[in-house]
């Protein structure tokens, strides 16, 4: 349907269907809808406004036609929302669903829950060339999904309840069980939503429609989205942007196009006021370029002319003008260990030493403390070095790590405990035991752990 022109009715092959019906599993938004794009992006923008949610969490270029239908449906649609809406500027987190959660490792069953881990190339993401890796959002996950066992973890009962997901591969849920969810934010505070563009060759309207790139076939499993942006004639031309009243622009960010083929070389951006910013060349991709205008004053618009280029098709996928630096629309700090792992309920080496870090979004890891809390044994000590933190756990012993910001409060704790040889041996049975078990119903696995801390707890003094 994404791809068909926006008006052509288009029938479901498997159903046999065209129009929006009820399931036995979900009501229908609207009855009767011909399955049309036009239709959907109306009906999707329809649902949006209702809601109006402050935050839109969607999928992005994944390995599923649906995924990428959707996804870009969805930032075409917030376009013609934010568009229409000043007051609407939603928090918007891309995601992938297969490379971030369907394809990593089965790694469940460590001592200490895994991050997501990358599976691209060169830095980038491999679905697309825009969103590099080291620009990622980690969100830590509740402490329902930091189970040790899959038996009770909340991630892993949610995939199984649903019928879609039924025959998925069985080392599925030791996969997508990780201690971190990964996304990539996109700003909206865009001044472009209320600028009027021309260029002087080109599509200029592709460079404020919230697309980084866009695929004429997203059924093709081995197509790049490459198809989107604005391309001058040659690879050379002149894009001007103007607003009703003036603004103020601190930052403007540009896109090059996803395609690692055409390649903005050098171009110019003038100011309104007669000030001139020359720009290098852009990565090969599409990755974010922030410009600073070093401008305080109003002014009425600007101009960008490409003045060299490479590719047939070069030209820019997006231009973004900002009043200020995007505000992170929330912060982050979370303790991480010497692999990047964040850190809940956490397990030493058998020598009790841990190295950790914090990780830090939205906030400056320098105005925070990490200290022990109250309750830790004297054999347990805490150091600053050059990279982190240190920390010695005697054997046998726990401690709660805590993470203060200046004004004292608690953004972040974790439990980091030394186990003795014998609650060691225990974890290693239940996590050999546990994959059996979780292909058992709920009340067996509900006897069987009952009986088990019955056991354990005959050794306890």
């Amino acid at each position: 349907m994404y791809n068909a022109p926006r008006d052509k009715v288009t029938i479901s092959e498997e159903y046999g269907r065209s129009a929006t019906h009820n399931t036995p599993y979900t009501p229908c938004y609207r009855e009767g809808r011909d399955f049309t794009q036009a239709n959907f992006e109306d009906d999707l923008q329809d649902y949006l406004t209702l809601l109006r949610p402050d935050v839109v969490i969607v999928s992005d270029f994944d390995m599923h036609p649906d995924h990428r239908a959707l996804g870009l449906s969805t930032e075409r649609v917030l376009a013609r929302m934010m568009k229409a809406d000043p007051a609407y500027r939603p928090t918007v987190l891309k995601s992938f669903a297969y490379s971030c959660s369907w394809l990593q490792k089965p790694d469940f069953y460590t001592e200490n829950l895994k991050g997501t881990r990358y599976t691209g190339k060169d830095g980038c993401m491999e679905e697309v060339n825009c969103y590099r890796w080291d620009e990622r959002l980690r969100i830590p996950v509740g402490k329902s999904s930091i189970t040790r066992t899959l038996v009770g973890n909340l991630t892993a009962r949610a995939f199984n309840e649903h019928v879609s997901q039924q025959q998925a591969n069985t080392q599925t849920n030791e996969k997508i069980c990780n201690g971190d969810k990964v996304f990539w934010w996109r700003p909206t505070l865009n001044l472009m939503w209320e600028a009027h563009i021309t260029a002087d060759s080109g599509d200029a309207a592709q460079l404020n429609d919230f697309l980084l790139y866009d695929s004429n076939n997203v059924s093709d499993f081995e197509h790049m989205p490459y198809e989107h942006g604005w391309r001058p004639c040659d690879g050379k031309g002149e894009a001007t942007v103007t607003w009703a009243s003036p603004v103020v622009v601190r930052e403007i960010h540009l896109f090059d196009q996803n395609d690692p083929a055409n390649q903005v070389k050098r171009l110019t951006i003038r100011l309104s006021n007669g000030r001139e910013i020359a720009v290098g060349a852009l990565p090969a991709g599409g990755t974010r370029v922030v410009v600073p205008t070093q401008c305080d004053e109003t002014i009425t618009g600007f101009t960008v002319r490409i003045d060299d280029s490479t590719g047939e098709g070069s030209g820019l996928a997006e231009v973004e003008a900002y009043a200020a630096a995007p505000e992170h629309p929330f912060h982050v700090a979370k303790l991480q260990d010497a692999d990047g792992d964040f850190m809940y309920d956490y397990t030493t080496v058998p020598d009790g030493e841990l190295s950790f870090s914090l990780y830090t979004w939205g906030c400056d890891a320098a105005g925070l403390k990490v200290r022990l809390a109250e309750g830790a044994s004297d054999g347990t000590t805490l150091r600053k070095t050059e990279h982190g933190y240190n920390l010695q756990v005697p054997q046998g012993e726990s401690c709660i790590l805590e993470v203060h910001d200046a004004n004292g409060n608690v953004l972040d704790a974790a439990r980091v405990c030394n186990p003795g040889q014998f609650a060691r041996a225990c974890r290693g049975i239940m996590r050999f035991l546990d994959p059996t078990l979780d292909s058992l119903s709920w009340e067996t696995q509900q006897r069987y752990y009952t009986a088990l801390l019955a056991w354990l707890a005959g050794f306890l003094p």
